[in-house]
C-alpha cells in the first residue's frame, strides 16, 4: 500500500508539471488529436500534407512535446492501475480530467484530416490544412460541429448525421475497409445500411470501377464486409445507373432464358438450389452479357456452357455488340437487332451458339476440337481463307470458275463478293460465302420455332422455318410475292432483247413514282410485290457514318419516311451501288427524312463513279432549296444531257443545311434514266475513238524548269510521278526510287510481329506487309530529293496485304518544302474508300499555287478496327514536277554556288506559339540532330553519340542525363548543393549560333521550379565561359512540365563569331521551393547550326531502320583480348562509348548494333534482347525453347573473331548455359559454326564470366548463340546478360 501510494504521489507531480507546461493532447479524451504511428510527429508535414512553403506552419516548442510525452506515460500507468484496482476514487479522477482538459485548451488547433495545425476554416473543430487532399475532402464533409466537440465525420447534406466516430464508436483510428491506407477519421464516411462505415470517395471509386474483367457481374454493390447490398442517399447517382443496367440484363437474360425453354431447368426447380424460384438469378449467371465498347450498352454474348465464352478479353475493343458491328442484317422494328438469329458462319447451318459477341456455330461446328480450326477464341478471327472452309454447290462452282492465275490478293477481293444459289444451297437462300458473319431475323417474334425469320424475300420466315422443321424443301414452293433472282443474267432477260440498248426508265412528272431503277430492282422487273432491293442483293449502301438512332443505310432506298441521317460531319456522304446494273442518269429524286422540318439538305454534290474509286460530278447544288422545309418532303432534279453510264452513285453534302448543320438526312433516294445489263458498248467504243490526253505534257525547261505534267489514268499506273522518277525520267527500267536515291522515305516506328516490310516499300509496287507500331502520330514521309517538288492534284493509296482490317480511317495528306512547316492538302474523316487487302484509292486534291518537296500521310484518328496502326502499301502522286532553283534538268544532283557554300549551315527558327506542344514537337537543335537532319525516325542524340551530357550529382530516383535531350515530361532533378549544373556538349564537329533557348520542367511537383540561374556557352577548344543569358527571381515557370522560353542574340548569320559547341546551365540561387534542387526535364536551343569539321552525325540506313557508327568514328583494325573479362579492349565496349570518347551506353540501345532472339520470358520479366550487350549482370533470359538464341547484328561491320566473352544472368546460380554453339553470317541465311560448345561448365553461379580463344577464318557480320542442349538446370532457358568479342574489323 505505501508503494502504491508513493506511485500515485509521483504521477500527480507529473500531472501537475505537464499541465504547467502546456500540454496539447491526452490519449484517453482526446485520441484523434494524437499523432498515430503512421502519421508524422506533430510540427512534421506527412507525405500526404507537404506544405508548399517551409514556413507555411509554426514550430512548436520542444517543453511542451516533452510534457506531451509525461502525460502520455501518466495515462498509461493509470490505465494499469485501474485495470488491477475496482474503481478509483472520484476527486482524483476529476483532477487528471481537468489538468488534461487544460493542457488541451492550450494546444494549437489542428486540421480535422491530418495532424498539421490547421490554418483554413470557420471554427477550432472544422479547420483544415493547406494540403490539395485535405481541401477536397473538406468540399465534400459534413460542416456541423456535434455535440461533443468533434467535427461530424459524414458528408455534406445528410438528412441524419453519423455519430462521433472518436467519442461515440472509436472507430477514427481503424483503417478503411476499402482502401486500407488511410484512417477512417482521415476523411468523410459514410454508413451503409448495413451499418458498417467506409470512406465515401473510396465507396463512390468502387461503384464507378465496376465490375473485373470483360464480363458484367453486379458482386461489386456489396458492402466490403457483411456482402449485403450497399444503400445510401449520397450514392444514389451512382446505383441508379447500375441498377438500371441489371434491370435491363435480368430482363435479356430472362427473354433468352425463355427463349431456349429453360423455365423449368432443375438449379430452378430444386428447393436445395440457392437459384431455387428465382430464374432471374439463374438466367444472369447462366448466360454472359457484355458492355459494348461503342455504345456501352449490355448485350448477349453466349452461356457459359462454352469453354472459352468466359474469358476476360485481352482488348476491350474486342467487345463490340451485334448493333454496333457492320454486319449486313435487317433489323427487327421491334426488337432491334438484339436478337437477331444468324446463320453459322462456317457452313449453311442455323447458328444454336453465340461466342464472344462476335461468332455465330451451329452444333455441328461448335463441336470441341472443330472450331478450333476454324476459328480464334475471343477475336473471332479466321484462321483459313473464305475458300477454304466448307461451301454449298453454288459457291464451290464459283471458285472453279475462278483463273488459275488469280493472285491470292484478287481472290481474297472475288470470294468476298459471292452469294450462293439459293437451288443449290441446302437452306434454299441467297446467302454470303461461308466464313462471313449473316444475319436471318429476330429470335424474339416468332419464339415457337427454329431461329430463322425473314430478313430478305428469298430467305425464310417463320412459315418457311415450320416447313424446314418438318422435312420440307420451301424453296421449291411458289412464293408470290418474292422477287425473282436479280443476278446479271437475270436482269439481262428483264431488260429485253437488246441488253446492250438498255431500257429507259423515265421519269413521269411525279416525285418517288412507280417507274423508277430502284422501283424496278425492288420490283425484279416491275413483276412482284416492292421489297427493298438492298435485301434482294440487288443495291448496296455505304454511309460516311450514322448517328445513334438512325435506322440503317438501306432505309434510304426505302418507300418509307423514316429517320436515316449521318453524322454531323464536314463532307458526310451516302454512297449507292448498283449491283448488277448499270445506269445512265436523266433524273434523281431525294427525300427528307422524318425527325424534323429543318435539318434539309441546301447544299451538296451528285457524283457517280464506274469504279467505286474515281468519281465524276454529275450535278452541283448551290443554296438549293427545292426541298421544301417539311418532314419527309421530295424533290427530283433532272440531269444534263451527256452523262456516262454509272454503278456508282453518290451524295455529298458541300456545305451546310438549312439548320446551319452538317447531317445529312436521306429518307429515300430514285434514279431515272437508261438501265443496262453490262457497261453500254456505245460509251466503251466513245472512250475508245477519243483521243486519249497527253499523260506527260512536257514544257520548256528552260521557261520555269517545268519538266512535265502527270495524268490520272488508273490506281498505280505508269504515268505517276514516282513512278517516273523510278525509271530515272524513263531512262531504264523500274526500280523503287528509294532504292537509286531519288526519293527518301521515313515513318514512325514500324511494326515488328510480324515483322513489317521496310518503310520504302510503300513507293514500291508490289503488294506488302508495311505497317507501323500503335502510335496516335504514326505517319509515312516521302521526300523528293535532288531538287524535284511536285504540285499534287491527285494521289492513290494502298491498303496493306496482311488483312481487310486496319484500313486507313482518318487522316491528312500534306506538303511541306522543310519538313517542320506542314500544309494539310486533304484531310479525310472516316473515309472507308480502303476496305480490304491490297485495295487502292484515288482520291483528287484541291488545286494549290505551291510546289512542296515532301510529302506526308498522318493519322489523325482510329482505323478501320479502332487501332492507331496505319498500314500502307503503296502510294503514287499526280500532278505537275518541276526542278527547284540551283538545279537542273542535265545534272540533277548539281546545286549553285551559293547554295554549296552555306550547305553546312541549318537555320532553326523558334515556333511561334510557345507552348510545350510546339517548342518540344519537331523543332529545335537537339530534335534536328536526333533525326539526322530531319531524315530518320527520332532517337535521343544523347544515345546516339552526338552530344554528350554531364551534370552535378543526380537525386534519388532522377532519370539520367540524357533526358535532358528528350522529348517527354521525365524526373530529372540534382542533388541539392549550391552551384547545381547541366552542361551540354556537342559533338562530331558541330556548333551553336543560338538566337532562343527553351526549358520545360520535371514531372513530380509543380514546386522546386528554376527561379535564378544563367546561360553559359562556350568552344571546347578555348575553355572561358560566356555568359549569355542571366535570370533572377525569373518565375516564368511554373507547374510540373510547364515550357518556357527566352531569346539570347540577334540573328545575323554572317557572323562567324558566337558560335559555341558547349553550354551550361548553372544556378546561381534557390528555387522556388527555397531549396537548391536543380529541376529540369528538356532544354531546347533554336538558332544557326553549322558542322564546321563537316562531320556527318548518325548515318541512316534510307528505308531499312539501320544505323551505322558514326564516320567520325576511327576504327582500330583489330580488338585484342587482355586476359581480363568484358575488359575495355572489345569491340562492343569500343561502339557503346563512340569510341572510348564517351560514358558506356549499350549500343543496341543506340541502334548501332541490333540484337534479337527467340521470345523472351516474361514472368518476371527478363531485359530487352539487347541486354546481353550489358556491362552489368542483369536478368536476361529466353523463354524456354529447344532452339533458343541470341543474335547480334553488327550491321556496316564485318569481324574475323580471335575471343568471345559471355556472362550469366543475375536471376539465379543454375540455368548456366552448358550446350551451344556460335555461329557467323553475313545474310541471316547461310550459317557457319564458329565453335560448338557440348557440357561446357566454364559459367558457374550468376554474373559468371568466361573467354573462349577462337580461329576463324572468315569474317562475319551477324553472330548468334545458339543453344542445343539443356542448360545446367536441365531446362531449356537461354540466360546471359554480357557478350563482347574481338577480331579483325573491317568495314562490310
Amino acid at each position: 500500500q505505501q508503494q502504491q501510494q508513493q506511485e500515485q504521489e509521483q504521477q500527480e507531480e507529473e500531472e501537475q508539471e505537464a499541465t504547467t507546461a502546456g500540454v496539447i493532447s491526452s490519449p484517453n479524451l482526446f485520441p484523434h488529436l494524437i499523432p498515430k504511428t503512421t502519421r508524422s510527429p506533430p510540427g512534421i508535414p506527412s507525405a500526404s500534407c507537404r506544405p508548399q512553403s517551409p514556413f507555411a506552419f509554426p514550430e512548436h516548442s520542444s517543453a511542451a512535446e516533452e510534457a506531451v510525452e509525461k502525460l502520455r506515460r501518466c495515462g498509461r500507468k493509470r490505465d494499469e492501475r485501474e485495470a488491477q484496482e475496482p474503481a478509483q476514487s472520484a476527486p482524483q479522477a476529476n483532477k487528471t480530467t481537468h489538468a488534461i482538459q487544460a493542457a488541451e485548451a492550450s494546444r494549437p488547433p489542428r486540421c480535422r484530416f491530418c495532424p498539421e495545425a490547421g490554418v483554413v476554416g470557420t471554427s477550432p473543430p472544422l479547420l483544415t490544412c493547406r494540403s490539395e487532399e485535405c481541401a477536397l475532402r473538406a468540399k465534400t464533409a459534413c460542416n456541423r460541429v456535434l455535440p461533443c466537440g468533434c467535427p461530424c465525420s459524414g458528408v455534406r447534406g445528410e438528412e441524419k448525421h453519423p455519430e462521433c466516430l472518436r467519442c461515440a464508436l472509436g472507430a477514427a483510428a481503424q483503417p478503411c475497409a476499402v482502401c486500407y491506407t488511410d484512417e477512417l477519421g482521415q476523411a468523410p464516411v459514410l454508413v451503409l445500411g448495413c451499418g458498417h462505415i467506409f470512406h465515401a470517395e473510396c465507396l463512390r471509386r468502387k461503384l464507378r470501377a465496376r465490375w473485373p474483367g470483360s464480363r458484367i457481374t453486379f458482386d461489386f454493390l456489396g458492402c466490403p464486409l457483411c456482402k449485403r447490398e450497399m444503400s445510401h442517399p449520397w450514392l444514389k447517382a451512382e446505383l441508379a445507373e447500375i441498377h438500371a443496367m441489371q434491370t435491363d440484363i435480368e430482363r435479356m437474360a430472362l427473354q433468352r432464358l425463355k427463349y431456349e425453354k429453360l423455365e423449368s431447368h432443375k438449379e430452378i426447380t430444386d428447393p436445395k438450389s440457392r437459384f431455387y424460384r428465382r430464374p432471374e438469378l439463374f438466367a444472369t449467371w447462366h448466360f454472359l452479357f457484355y458492355q459494348c465498347h461503342e455504345c456501352k450498352k449490355p448485350y448477349f454474348a453466349g452461356a457459359r456452357e462454352c469453354q472459352e465464352a468466359d474469358v476476360g478479353f485481352e482488348d476491350p475493343q474486342d467487345l463490340i455488340c451485334p448493333s454496333c458491328q457492320p454486319i449486313d442484317v435487317q433489323d427487327c422494328r421491334t426488337h432491334g437487332k438484339a436478337w437477331l438469329a444468324f446463320k453459322c458462319r462456317f457452313c449453311c447451318g442455323i447458328s444454336n451458339w453465340y461466342c464472344w459477341g462476335n461468332t455465330h456455330f451451329c452444333s455441328r461446328c461448335h463441336v470441341n476440337g472443330r472450331w478450333q480450326k476454324m476459328v480464334a477464341p475471343r477475336s473471332g478471327k479466321n484462321k483459313k481463307e473464305l475458300w477454304e472452309y466448307e461451301q454449298c454447290e453454288g459457291i464451290l462452282r464459283q471458285i472453279a470458275a475462278l483463273p488459275a492465275d488469280t493472285s491470292l490478293e484478287e481472290k481474297r477481293g472475288l470470294c468476298n463478293n459471292m452469294w450462293s444459289v439459293p437451288s443449290l444451297c441446302p437452306l434454299g437462300m441467297r446467302h454470303p460465302i461461308n466464313g462471313a458473319e449473316f444475319g436471318l431475323g429476330c429470335l424474339m417474334c416468332d419464339t415457337t420455332s427454329p431461329p430463322l425469320p425473314a430478313s430478305r424475300p428469298d430467305r425464310k420466315g417463320p412459315s418457311a422455318v415450320r416447313k424446314l422443321a418438318a422435312g420440307r424443301d420451301p424453296a421449291k414452293e411458289k412464293r408470290r410475292c418474292a422477287p425473282a433472282d436479280v443476278g446479271t443474267d437475270a436482269i439481262a432477260r428483264l431488260i429485253g432483247p437488246d441488253p446492250a440498248a438498255g431500257r429507259a426508265l423515265g421519269f413521269s412528272g411525279r416525285d418517288f413514282d412507280d417507274r423508277g431503277v430502284l422501283h424496278f430492282l425492288g420490283t425484279s422487273g416491275f413483276r412482284y410485290k416492292w421489297v427493298n432491293p438492298c435485301e434482294l442483293g440487288a443495291v448496296r449502301v455505304r454511309t460516311s457514318g450514322l448517328v445513334a438512332d438512325s435506322r440503317p443505310p438501306k432505309a434510304a432506298v426505302g418507300r418509307q419516311v423514316v429517320r436515316c441521317v449521318t453524322k454531323p460531319e464536314a463532307g458526310a456522304w451516302f454512297e449507292f451501288e448498283l449491283v448488277s446494273v448499270w445506269v445512265r442518269p436523266s433524273h434523281y429524286s431525294l427525300r427528307h427524312y422524318d425527325s424534323w422540318d429543318t435539318e434539309c439538305l441546301r447544299n451538296w454534290n451528285f457524283e457517280g463513279s464506274v469504279d467505286g474509286k474515281v468519281w465524276d460530278l454529275i450535278r452541283r447544288h448551290e443554296r438549293d432549296t427545292k426541298l421544301k422545309l417539311r418532314v419527309g418532303s421530295t424533290a427530283t432534279w433532272e440531269v444534263g444531257a451527256g452523262a456516262k453510264a454509272y454503278r456508282y452513285f453518290r451524295v455529298v453534302i458541300t456545305g451546310k443545311n438549312s439548320n446551319d448543320n452538317w447531317f445529312l438526312p436521306i429518307s429515300g433516294f430514285e434514279l431515272y434514266g437508261t438501265i443496262y445489263a453490262r457497261r453500254p458498248e456505245d460509251f466503251e467504243q466513245q472512250q475508245e475513238r477519243r483521243p486519249k490526253r497527253a499523260h506527260r505534257r512536257v514544257v520548256s525547261d528552260a521557261a520555269k524548269r517545268h519538266l512535265a505534267y502527270f495524268d490520272y489514268e488508273s490506281d498505280f499506273d505508269t504515268n505517276g510521278i514516282l513512278y517516273y522518277l523510278g525509271t530515272n525520267g524513263g531512262r531504264h527500267e523500274w526500280k523503287n526510287p528509294a532504292s537509286i536515291n531519288m526519293v527518301t522515305v521515313t515513318s514512325s516506328p514500324l511494326g515488328s510481329k510480324p515483322p513489317s516490310s521496310p518503310a520504302h516499300s510503300i513507293v514500291g509496287r508490289s503488294v506488302v506487309r508495311c505497317i507501323t507500331v500503335q502510335s496516335p502520330k504514326a505517319y509515312f514521309t516521302i521526300l523528293l530529293n535532288h531538287g524535284f517538288r511536285a504540285r499534287v492534284n491527285r494521289y492513290t493509296l494502298r491498303h496493306y496485304k496482311s488483312r481487310d482490317a486496319e484500313a486507313l480511317r482518318n487522316w491528312v495528306f500534306e506538303g511541306s518544302n522543310d519538313r517542320q512547316n506542314w500544309t494539310v492538302l486533304r484531310a479525310h474523316v472516316n473515309d472507308e474508300s480502303l476496305r480490304k487487302a491490297g485495295q487502292s484509292f484515288t482520291w483528287t486534291v484541291e488545286r494549290k499555287k505551291t510546289f512542296f518537296s515532301s510529302f506526308r500521310i498522318r493519322q489523325t484518328g482510329m482505323n478501320s478496327t479502332y487501332h492507331m496502326f496505319l498500314a500502307l502499301s503503296g502510294i503514287e502522286i499526280y500532278g505537275d514536277l518541276v526542278l527547284a532553283p540551283g538545279y537542273t534538268a542535265q545534272d540533277p544532283n548539281a546545286k549553285d554556288s551559293k547554295r554549296q557554300k552555306n550547305e553546312d549551315r541549318v537555320r532553326l527558327r523558334m515556333p511561334q506559339s510557345h507552348n510545350s506542344q510546339d517548342l518540344f514537337r519537331e523543332n529545335g537543335v537537339f530534335y534536328y540532330l536526333g533525326t539526322n537532319g530531319n531524315q530518320t525516325p527520332w532517337v535521343n542524340p544523347c544515345k546516339a553519340g552526338i552530344v554528350r551530357i554531364t551534370s552535378s550529382p543526380l537525386g534519388s530516383k532522377s532519370e539520367d542525363v540524357s533526358a535532358l535531350v528528350g522529348r517527354s515530361v521525365v524526373r530529372w532533378v540534382t542533388k541539392p548543393s549550391r552551384g547545381a549544373y547541366f552542361q551540354i556538349q556537342l559533338l562530331h564537329g558541330w556548333k551553336l549560333r543560338p538566337e532562343h533557348y527553351a526549358l520545360r520542367h520535371y514531372a513530380s511537383w509543380d514546386a522546386e521550379a528554376m527561379r535564378n540561374w544563367k546561360l553559359e556557352a562556350k568552344c571546347a577548344s578555348d575553355g572561358e565561359w560566356k555568359e549569355l543569358r542571366s535570370h533572377k527571381n525569373d518565375n516564368s515557370i511554373e507547374g510540373k512540365g510547364s515550357v518556357a522560353s527566352w531569346e539570347l542574340l540577334t540573328p545575323s548569320l554572317d557572323d562567324e563569331s558566337d558560335y559555341f559547341d558547349t553550354f551550361r546551365i548553372l544556378q546561381t540561387g534557390v528555387n522556388s521551393n527555397y531549396h537548391f534542387f536543380l529541376a529540369c526535364s528538356g532544354i531546347e536551343f533554336y538558332g544557326s547550326l553549322c558542322n564546321k569539321d563537316s562531320e556527318p552525325m548518325l548515318s541512316h540506313a534510307a528505308g531499312e531502320g539501320k544505323n551505322i557508327a558514326p564516320k567520325s568514328m576511327s576504327m582500330p583494325s583489330e580488338f585484342k583480348y587482355s586476359g581480363k573479362d568484358f575488359d575495355a579492349d572489345g569491340l562492343v565496349y569500343y561502339l557503346g562509348t563512340n569510341g572510348l570518347s564517351q560514358k558506356w551506353t549499350n549500343p543496341g540501345e543506340m541502334g548501332l548494333v541490333t540484337v534479337t532472339s527467340t521470345p523472351l520470358a516474361e514472368r518476371p520479366p527478363s531485359a530487352p534482347a539487347y541486354g546481353i550487350l550489358s556491362r552489368k549482370t542483369i536478368r536476361c533470359v529466353t523463354k524456354q525453347h529447344k532452339r533458343g538464341f541470341f543474335q547480334v547484328d553488327f550491321h556496316s561491320l564485318r569481324v574475323r573473331p580471335t575471343a568471345y566473352s559471355l556472362r550469366h544472368y543475375s536471376s539465379w546460380d543454375s540455368e548456366a548455359i552448358r550446350n551451344w554453339r556460335l555461329e557467323g553470317s553475313n545474310d541471316h541465311l547461310r550459317w557457319t559454326t564458329i565453335r560448338e560448345h557440348s557440357n561446357d561448365r566454364a559459367l558457374e553461379g550468376k554474373g559468371s564470366t568466361y573467354t573462349w580463344r577462337l580461329s576463324a577464318k572468315e569474317s562475319f557480320r551477324i553472330f548468334r548463340i545458339f543453344q542445343t542442349g539443356v542448360n545446367s538446370n536441365g531446362h531449356w532457358f537461354l540466360a546471359l546478360s554480357g557478350f563482347e568479342i574481338y577480331g579483325f574489323v573491317s568495314a562490310c
